[in-house]
């Protein structure tokens, strides 16, 4: 009888937990089916021209001089253009590619609204462009801070240079540093007619920009975008053009001897005799890396210019309180378009996009030289985008959304 009892309190006992695992069980994928729901309906809300069109991932912290070109890219010489025009290469791309290392997904405004506001019938307002023009000037001083000159420096020869990144490092002012740095400012106000910013957004596919980017007197590109085999959308012809300094050490070994080759090949072929802009003095580890490429570039008649921290920050700071867009980090096309403003009497804007479809509510690659598409931002893209929109409006600037037809 006692056997009996502790059979049956075993099998009572055993029953329980099947229960447990059959309620856990049906608990777990109640839980799946209303996630699938709840992804469903955020899916719906994000329809055609509402999709998931801005990704805010990380904020990058620290100063806002620390990163130029974040997602600066190694442009291949040989590239082909994958997929079809419009980034229908995206077809097919793995779920958390799209979206790199996401903590939100919003959508900001519809694309085709914001669109719809960008006047086609633009002319160019000189009144507004010197407006916006002396409003920059007074406030970032760029004819005289845009880089580290001589004359900033303003130190004797062995005096010290306060690095970008932790403030606590210094590098000495010795000769062959001071004699990196130009006299002046290179870029003198009003020095071009007309100029044109490039950047890398995948509506520049098909676009056939190519020459009414190069028709400018002066082209600023951003982040090494490439060129090869995009030449009709995004132009062949290069003046000046942004890179973040770590790309130089983790695409090219640092410059060994191999690696500087690969740099001629790769960037110096590619853009001719253009000038870098980058962060010289970010952090002790990449300064000789920096040195290393500008030597590179004197070899072939060519320049690396290194940026002016206070120059980035004052930019940020613009914009944060005229517009009130609050951001960690200004983007490199907002920063070089600002920059441009002060030697170009004419700016003209080409692949300043950042959703991930285009008016027709066509998907798009990120970048229009990659095959997949990512975002991951620390930037504040679309208030940028609201804010230039607006200018575009009143004249002071040209944004070229889509194709160049005329």
């Amino acid at each position: 009888m006692k056997n009996r009892k502790s059979l049956m309190s075993l099998l009572a006992i055993a029953g329980l937990a099947n229960m447990v695992l059959l309620f856990v069980g049906f608990r777990t994928d109640v839980i799946r089916k209303i996630g699938n729901n709840i992804l469903s309906s955020t899916e719906i809300n994000h329809t055609k021209f509402n999709k998931v069109i801005r990704a805010e991932g990380e904020k990058l912290k620290g100063d806002a001089s620390t990163y130029i070109g974040y997602n600066c890219s190694l442009p291949a010489r040989n590239t082909t253009a994958a997929g079809n025009i419009n980034g229908s290469a995206i077809e097919g791309l793995p779920e958390g590619k799209r979206v790199n290392k996401t903590s939100e997904l919003r959508t900001s405004f519809s694309v085709v609204d914001m669109f719809r506001s960008i006047h086609t019938n633009w002319s160019f307002n000189v009144e507004q462009a010197n407006r916006l023009r002396s409003d920059l000037e007074q406030y970032c001083k760029t004819s005289e801070q845009f880089v580290i000159t001589r004359q900033i420096v303003n130190l004797d020869i062995n005096g010290t240079l306060t690095y970008d990144g932790p403030k606590k490092w210094a590098i000495n002012v010795t000769l062959d540093v001071y004699n990196r740095l130009p006299k002046k400012i290179p870029y003198q106000k009003g020095a071009f007619k007309k100029c044109s910013v490039v950047g890398n957004s995948g509506i520049l596919l098909g676009s056939k920009c190519g020459k009414f980017i190069d028709a400018a007197n002066f082209i600023i590109r951003l982040n090494m975008g490439t060129l090869y085999n995009y030449t009709e959308d995004v132009g062949s012809k290069t003046d000046l053009i942004t890179c973040n300094p770590s790309m130089f050490a983790s695409n090219y070994s640092r410059f060994n001897k191999r690696g500087a080759e690969k740099y001629k090949n790769d960037l110096i072929m590619q853009f001719g005799n253009a000038t870098v802009y980058t962060t010289g003095f970010m952090y002790r580890s990449l300064r000789k890396t920096t040195f290393r490429a500008q030597d590179i570039h004197k070899s072939v008649n060519s320049d690396v210019i290194f940026a002016n921290s206070r120059h980035i920050s004052s930019v940020k700071e613009f914009y944060g309180q005229q517009y009130g867009i609050k951001e960690n980090v200004v983007s490199s096309g907002l920063l070089m378009f600002s920059t441009a403003l002060s030697f170009c009497d004419e700016v003209h804007l080409f692949g300043f996009w950042p959703f991930l479809e285009d008016q027709d509510g066509k998907p798009l690659r990120y970048h229009y030289y990659e095959k997949y598409a990512y975002m991951r931002q620390s930037h504040n893209m679309t208030e940028e985008f609201e804010v230039l929109v607006n200018l575009h409006n009143k004249g002071a600037i040209r944004l070229h959304v889509g194709k160049c037809d005329s």
